[in-house]
């Protein structure tokens, strides 16, 4: 099975200047930060995940139902919703990792492209709310409302092998 963090407090990981205040209600886009979303609970070792990678401020997990072979997500370990709540230290602390994510990803899968996405608030199709990056390889010319369309499951086979090529590549 996957790898599920074991001393992480996400809270005391975030620092305020990178936690949004969830107290308030919402943001310009009316989303507020879910403290009961699936991402908090992987971190604070509630629910399993496929893990890839994890520093002080971000981690990376295969998605439980990806487009593609691969697709993973990479998070701030900050309490925020949106790329709206999160600050420029923040935002270079988790993406700093995106590049060398995406090398790792390409090189463990093969894959001949990638897609990066973020959405914010409802209307752009974030269904949580708490700020996360999509790594999407590609392999062939479907399209993507087509892999969308066709979510499967994870393979926990599958993702256990993978998430060790992608560890493995990480750590070179």
């Amino acid at each position: 099975g996957g790898r599920v963090f074991e001393s992480v407090a996400v809270s005391s990981v975030a620092s305020a200047d990178t936690r949004a205040d969830e107290s308030s209600s919402s943001n310009a886009f009316g989303v507020g930060y879910d403290p009961n979303n699936p991402f908090l609970r992987i971190m604070s070792g509630h629910a399993k995940a496929h893990m890839l990678l994890e520093t002080e401020h971000a981690v990376a997990f295969l998605d439980t139902n990806p487009m593609t072979r691969g697709h993973c997500l990479l998070i701030p370990k900050a309490h925020v919703a949106t790329v709206l709540d999160l600050d420029a230290a923040g935002a270079a602390a988790v993406l700093r990792e995106l590049p060398r994510l995406a090398r790792a990803l390409a090189a463990a899968t093969g894959c001949v492209g990638m897609h990066v996405m973020q959405n914010n608030g409802a209307l752009a199709m974030q269904t949580v709310f708490h700020l996360h990056f999509h790594l999407i390889p590609r392999y062939g010319g479907e399209t993507l409302s087509k892999l969308s369309a066709e979510r499967r499951p994870l393979d926990a086979s599958d993702a256990e092998d993978l998430a060790a090529k992608v560890r493995t590549r990480l750590a070179l």
